[in-house]
């Protein structure tokens, strides 16, 4: 037993040692009844040195877009309990495909930070639970959008990486997700400042496509009162949407266009970016390798210690990481390992 106890304690402090080798150091805090975390809050480095903070809460964001919100200077546990008012916005599924439990729960809410942009992608149908129609679901995107446009700031953007579905739509028609979007921003009284195509690669021009996903994937910034100036010069054609973290994952390099886009907009004080469907956390280290901090929200677990400790792979879009950050798995497995032993 003191042997196995010392080889425990050897790989732990390996893998310790490997892990900060990324240039993160993760911990968790707030515990649910089953003694669980709640909240991972992590220290990362951005592409110039400089130490950028990131939060993952496990939270499920459906409940979190109804529930009572409120504005701080620093994302902090809120201890409140949340109905779901709006039956039509039901909870995520976590990317690995895993049912989610449905309906309102006591939880603990993250407080938004004062100044913040919103950069995500929706779930797709599949990952919805319960399972909706394609009708439901259509209004599940709408009602989503909406309610993250009312917590957005007046002046902020949300920043949307929506894939069309090919047949996917009632009767077989075409699913238009960037339509749905654009409905549900409207109803928030907001607009679209802009909308890009990304590619999955170059090599997508002129090729047949076959299946229910397409060729191109949309990226469209809504917002309240910001508007483009007139002189802005931009890219709205990106012909790779870069590294993947898994199959329904946003490509890297559209996150780095949309957070760029972002810190174009910093005020007095430096935004965060937000992602409320954080999945394995593509945005939250893109944002803090380009220097901002970032908050994400996810109802997994495992997707959560993910997401604390991804280390973006591609450069920022148009330059050229010098020093490429390890592994995923390697990251994966050194958080998983101090999760299981805390």
């Amino acid at each position: 037993m003191v042997w196995l106890t010392l080889l425990v304690a050897l790989v732990a402090e390996a893998r310790e040692s490997r892990h900060v080798q990324t240039g993160s150091h993760v911990r968790t805090g707030g515990h649910d009844p089953h003694g669980l975390p709640t909240v991972w809050r992590a220290t990362h480095a951005s592409d110039d040195g400089r130490p950028v903070q990131r939060v993952v809460w496990r939270v499920n964001t459906a409940v979190f877009l109804n529930g009572d919100t409120a504005l701080s200077t620093a994302p902090k546990l809120n201890g409140g309990t949340a109905p779901n008012p709006h039956p039509n916005l039901n909870p995520n599924s976590d990317p690995d495909g895993d049912p989610i439990a449905t309906g309102g729960s006591a939880v603990s809410l993250p407080m938004l930070p004062h100044n913040f942009h919103i950069v995500s992608s929706l779930p797709d149908v599949s990952e919805v639970r319960p399972r909706l129609t394609p009708l439901e679901y259509e209004t599940w995107c709408a009602n989503v959008v909406e309610r993250m446009l009312d917590l957005l700031p007046p002046d902020s953007v949300c920043i949307l990486y929506q894939t069309p579905g090919r047949d996917s739509a009632e009767g077989g028609a075409w699913l238009d997700k960037g339509f749905l979007c654009q409905l549900g921003a409207r109803a928030a009284g907001a607009a679209c400042v802009w909308q890009k195509v990304v590619l999955p690669n170059p090599d997508a021009v002129g090729l047949r496509q076959s299946g229910t996903r397409v060729g191109f994937i949309n990226l469209l910034c809504f917002s309240k009162r910001h508007r483009v100036p007139r002189d802005h010069v931009a890219v709205d054609v990106v012909a790779d949407r870069g590294h993947m973290t898994f199959a329904n994952a946003m490509g890297e390099a559209a996150c780095s266009v949309a957070i760029e886009y972002c810190k174009q907009l910093v005020g007095d004080e430096e935004p965060t970016i937000v992602d409320p469907f954080c999945g394995h956390g593509s945005v939250l280290a893109v944002a803090n390798a380009l220097g901002l901090p970032s908050v994400g929200m996810e109802i997994s677990l495992k997707c959560c210690a993910i997401a604390a400790a991804h280390v973006a792979k591609d450069a920022p879009f148009g330059a050229d990481r010098k020093t490429p950050p390890k592994p995923d798995s390697e990251a994966e497995d050194a958080l998983e390992f101090r999760l299981a032993f805390a």
